[in-house]
């Protein structure tokens, strides 16, 4: 009877162990000109949308089930790369982006007519005589005490 259990307990924990299997798949993704890291690039599988982005050293590291799957590795201003990997063990994969090559077409800067109405490039400028800084500036004002002295 006990060699029943035990036996029960034995394919409990084998079939335990063979459904949670994974298999670490991580990699580097660089600039295939430069070599420099790409900080933030997106690494997912396309059947179940698992994935990661790059860190500051352009490492990325996913958790997966062991077979086929198909990584699609994107960065902004680089070409998309989809590839298909037979996972059996945990495995390094390093992956180089070429640069989009994008052409634009010719700019032209065209410059307008001049504005007449602007005369100088001062702000603010008002020409006043000392006696309407009087009559403005009420009893016992600084300026019209200034005025008064200056007279």
């Amino acid at each position: 009877m006990r060699f029943r259990y035990y036996l029960l307990f034995i394919a409990v924990l084998f079939s335990f162990s063979v459904t949670a299997q994974r298999v670490t798949l991580s990699g580097y993704v660089k600039d295939a000109n430069t070599g420099e890291s790409l900080i933030g690039a997106g690494v997912i599988t396309t059947q179940t949308n698992a994935g990661a982005y790059t860190n500051e050293y352009g490492y990325y590291s996913l958790g997966l089930a062991p077979g086929a799957t198909v990584l699609r590795v994107s960065y902004l201003g680089y070409n998309q790369v989809d590839t298909t990997l037979n996972l059996t063990a945990d495995t390094r994969f390093n992956l180089e982006l070429k640069p989009k090559a994008r052409e634009i077409k010719e700019v032209v800067v065209k410059a307008q007519r001049e504005d007449h109405n602007v005369q100088s490039t001062e702000m603010g400028k008002v020409q006043t005589k000392c006696t309407q800084l009087i009559r403005g500036g009420g009893k016992g004002s600084s300026l019209q005490e200034s005025a008064v002295r200056n007279r």
